[in-house]
């Protein structure tokens, strides 16, 4: 669950790796044909590092049975890879653990990692890369912003925001004209009066 969140990747691709696609060091993971067959490099985070590096060195030897050899970072008893409904599975037996009555899925989580970076203020192109797609509008279609995020945005970037807060700490008793705000007030050019035709100042 802590790779899926921390990285973003999807389920196929979580399964299809290689222990030998994990540089614990640089803190690199290496997605080999994802989707549309390309390979790709994600940026592993602290705390998953540290999950990857307990897993490697005492969890991973209990999932296959006594003598079998595998590849994989996460095979199957038989050191084979796992079927795609495997990721789903565990998810659900967590989950009903938890007492979490939703169905989840790896993406699930590829979707919470895009929308939360959003939420954090990065860049939607980076979040593009992360993701692995090559149109911004894939990217675009895993993000949720949500309305308390809209309306935060909103209050900190409205220029009219910045007199209300005044307003709020004097009380409106800062000595100011406050039904003037010209500077704030939409401004018609000579250009634009030109095209309308309007021969008033006004």
């Amino acid at each position: 669950c802590e790779l899926l969140y921390a990285t973003g990747i999807r389920g196929g691709e979580l399964l299809s790796l290689a222990v030998s696609d994990v540089n614990l060091g640089e803190g690199l993971l290496l997605i080999r044909e994802g989707k549309g067959r390309q390979d790709r490099v994600c940026p592993l985070t602290d705390l998953s590092s540290w999950y990857l590096g307990e897993y490697l060195q005492g969890a991973r030897k209990h999932f296959i049975r006594d003598g079998v050899e595998s590849a994989l970072l996460f095979p199957g008893k038989s050191g084979r890879r796992l079927k795609g409904d495997a990721v789903s599975e565990v998810l659900g037996r967590y989950t009903g653990e938890c007492g979490i009555k939703k169905k989840l899925s790896a993406h699930a989580f590829r979707r919470s990692f895009a929308s939360h970076l959003l939420d954090a203020g990065v860049d939607v192109r980076y979040i593009q890369r992360l993701l692995g797609h090559k149109s911004l509008n894939s990217t675009r279609d895993y993000l949720f912003v949500g309305g308390e995020k809209l309306r935060q945005v909103l209050l900190e970037h409205h220029p009219r925001e910045r007199r209300a807060r005044v307003l709020m700490e004097t009380g409106g008793q800062d000595g100011k004209d406050h039904c003037a705000d010209r500077d704030l007030l939409p401004r018609r050019t000579a250009q634009h009066e030109l095209q309308r035709g309007d021969s008033s100042p006004l």
